[in-house]
This record gives C-alpha cells, structure tokens and sequence, in this order.
C-alpha cells in the first residue's frame, strides 16, 4: 500500500526538502502516492526562487509562461532545479490550532504525519514577549494534531522537534538521548525550548499509550537552501553591528549542525522503520546530526556572512560580549532598549558561550543511517545556493 503523507508546517526548510528527496529518489521501497502539506501561511517556493528563460531555454514557451505566472507558488508537473514532480503534491493553508472541517479533510486518508511545524526560535529582541506565541503554535498545534491523527486512525508519526529543546542552561557534550526524557528546571533556549519539549512531550504520551506509531527526531542546528531564521537572523544582526562578532578563542560556542538534505533522508528512513517494524523503532528519540565533531559558530557563520560582504569584527574576549549582552538585556527589559537587531542574551550565550554535542549512536545503529551528503559538500552547496538568490534573505 503506497503512503499518503502529511507534512506539518509546509513552509518549514525541512519540508521543501523532504519533497525534494522524494522528487529525487527512487521510493520503490516505501512507494508515496501523494503528498500534502499544511501550513498558516501561504506556501513559499524557495527551490524555484531564481528562474531566468535562459536557464530554461530549452522548455516549451507555455510552460515557462506558467512558470513565470504563477511564480514561487507552482507545484505542478513543471520541471525546476532538475528534478520532475513525479508525486502530486498539494498545499492546504490552514491553522493547525483551528477547529474546522476543512482541516480535518486535509487529515483524511493520510497513512504517515511528519511534524515539523513551529514558532522558530527568536534569535533578536522584537520587543514583545514570544512565551505566548511559543505556547500557541508549538504546544497547542502539536496537541491539537495528536488528536486528529487518532479522530483519523493515522498509525505513523514523525516528529521533528529539536535537539535543544530538553536541554538545560550548561555544556552539554555527549549526552544520550534517554538523559533528557524528563522536563529540566531550566532551559538553554528559554521559553522557545521549554513549548518544543512540551510538544514532544504531547506526541510521546500517544506514542506511549499505543495510539500510534511515532519517532521523535532532535536535529542540531539546520541549515541548507532556503533556511531562513538562523543565517537571516545573524545577518541583521551582523549588519546592525557592523560586522561578525569575532570572540576570542576556540574553547567555547562549539556546535553539531546538520544539511535539511540530510534530515529529509532520515525522515524517509524513519517512514520505512515503522512501515517495516513499527513494534522495534515506535518510541524512540534520536539525534540528528551530520557529524559528532563541533564546529565553533563563529567560524560556521562567517562563510555564510562572507556571501554578504560582511566584514569580520575585531577580536574580543568572551566576558567583554558577555557583559554587553547582559547590559542590553537589562535595558530591554526596563524598556529602554533600542529596536535594533541585536542578539537576545540567551543566544548570544547559546551561539557562542555555550558548548553542544551529541552522539549519533542511534542515528547509525538503530536506523542504520550515514548523512548521503557530508558536511563540507552540503555547505558548499548552501553557499552557492544564497548566492545565487541575494535577495531571498530580504
């Protein structure tokens, strides 16, 4: 029986990806007769961002017409960045928090749910406080969609949550996933981490009681064509400051990351698991990265703010940036502190105080998993992809 699959938060990195490896790959073995996606938002195409007719030259004039039309929005049986849509796939804009008919039919039929919809993470001070948004859409979507998926008798679950989310203000180095089931006292990443970790929390106690069939997947930080919070959010800030913060010395900010490429062919993975044996890998947290050695964020960062032209700050020591960020914070929070994009205080000590690492134990003895695209290879190609697209971070 081939899969109907349903992606929550259509709009997310991961989900265009994941379309993209199933346009691309042979799914002879877990065959996808349709997929569909749900999002609020109206969906954006970013793997059709750049379309020039001499690109295309050789496509039939109708065709690119069309394509020229409708825009970052086609979807049909049009070819773009090589590859054919060979399985449909429709867009369904809708709130996962509503209560309506319409979101239940896009539900109906569906075999295998992959979650990965969200609040991203505010890197920047916005002037409001996120907790509320946080709740809304990671929390309650999440509950609200473990409750359609039993109302429908949908047997499989992928959730795609975050590595971060369980884990509490310190270093953290190569911890098992089993060390952080339990809610900690504080979080790394503030209320953002505590709404993820309540939401793996909401799909795991169905997944526990028998209800369904899920994995819960905890990917490092994500990058790849068409990623937008991360690089855009340091990008404003980077400008705003006149350049890449530059910390002294390699002893802190080190960081695991890995390719939307590469989490996308894990997620198809984790489909054929619990197609072939869902009694074996139901239950079970893994960690996704591309590879266990850590990276210091400001040297990750700086090849992609070099696509910008922008320039590397003067070194300076980590208790001088410490000490600034702790001052602006305290400004925001008496209400005086500049609209600016500056770093909130617990980002800046996330990216650049705070040393994060886990194993890949499950990744490669329980799914049997390597990362097709290593890690060198997937950021070249990100790179090329944002330079390629200059206004796409705009």
């Amino acid at each position: 029986m081939a899969e109907v699959l349903l992606i929550c938060g259509g709009n997310q990195p991961l989900a265009q990806h994941f379309i993209r490896y199933c346009q691309q790959n042979d799914t002879h073995i877990c065959p996808i007769s349709e997929i569909r996606t749900v999002d609020k938002l109206p969906f954006q195409q970013f793997l059709t961002q750049k379309i020039s007719k001499k690109k295309f030259r050789n496509i039939d004039e109708e065709i690119f017409a069309a394509v020229q039309l409708v825009g970052s929005k086609i979807w049909k049986e049009y070819k773009f960045l090589g590859y054919e849509c060979k399985i449909p796939v429709k867009h369904y804009q809708y709130d996962l928090c509503d209560e309506c008919d319409e979101l239940d039919q896009v539900f109906a039929g569906c075999t295998t749910v992959i979650y990965c919809a969200r609040k991203n993470y505010e890197y920047l001070y916005t002037g409001t406080d996120q907790a509320e948004a946080y709740q809304r859409d990671n929390v309650q979507a999440s509950f609200m969609t473990t409750k359609r998926l039993i109302k429908h008798g949908i047997k499989n679950l992928i959730f795609v949550g975050d590595a971060y989310g369980n884990l509490e203000n310190c270093d953290n180095y190569g911890p098992s996933e089993q060390m952080h089931i339990q809610m900690p006292k504080t979080f790394i990443l503030g209320a953002y981490g505590e709404s993820i970790a309540r939401a793996e929390q909401n799909v795991m106690k169905i997944v526990d009681e028998g209800k369904v069939n899920g994995i819960s997947l905890r990917p490092v930080m994500l990058y790849g064509e068409g990623e937008k919070n991360l690089i855009g959010s340091m990008l404003k800030h980077c400008k705003s400051c006149g350049g890449c913060p530059n910390i002294r010395g390699d002893d802190r900010g080190n960081h695991q990351y890995i390719y939307a490429g590469n989490l996308a062919a894990i997620v198809y993975r984790c489909i054929e698991c619990l197609r072939d044996d869902a009694k074996r890998y139901s239950g079970e947290c893994i960690y996704c990265v591309d590879d266990t050695a850590c990276t210091p964020f400001k040297n990750f960062i700086k090849s992609f703010m070099e696509v910008y032209q922008v320039p590397l700050k003067d070194e300076t020591s980590y208790f001088t940036a410490f000490l600034s960020s702790v001052y602006k914070e305290l400004l925001y929070k008496f209400g005086v502190g500049k609209s600016v994009a500056q770093l909130t205080f617990t980002a800046q000590r996330f990216l650049y105080g705070w040393t994060v690492g886990f194993s890949n134990r499950k990744l490669r003895l329980l799914l049997d998993f390597q990362p097709p695209i290593q890690q060198n290879e997937a950021i070249e190609k990100t790179l090329l992809w944002y330079r390629n697209n200059p206004n796409f971070l705009e």
